[in-house]
């Protein structure tokens, strides 16, 4: 069961980072991104809903769960 939820969240961490095209500061090897991020964007995608760990300025680190839908 780890290993199938393990592969579910790399899965989704890799078609998130397909679409952030260049904004993606790192390849990504787990569940993990790293991203680049202007303030306002960061606030935007906040008020959307979406919860996320500021990585420095500019930056963040996004983090897929094993059971996010595709």
């Amino acid at each position: 069961l780890w290993l199938a939820n393990a592969r579910a969240a790399n899965a989704g961490a890799q078609a998130l980072a397909a679409a952030c095209g260049t904004r993606l500061m790192h390849a990504v090897e787990a569940n993990e991104l790293f991203v680049r991020l202007t303030a306002a964007e960061a606030a935007s995608l906040r008020a959307q809903g979406f919860d996320f760990y500021d990585w420095g300025e500019g930056a963040a680190r996004l983090v897929v769960s094993w059971d996010q839908d595709a």
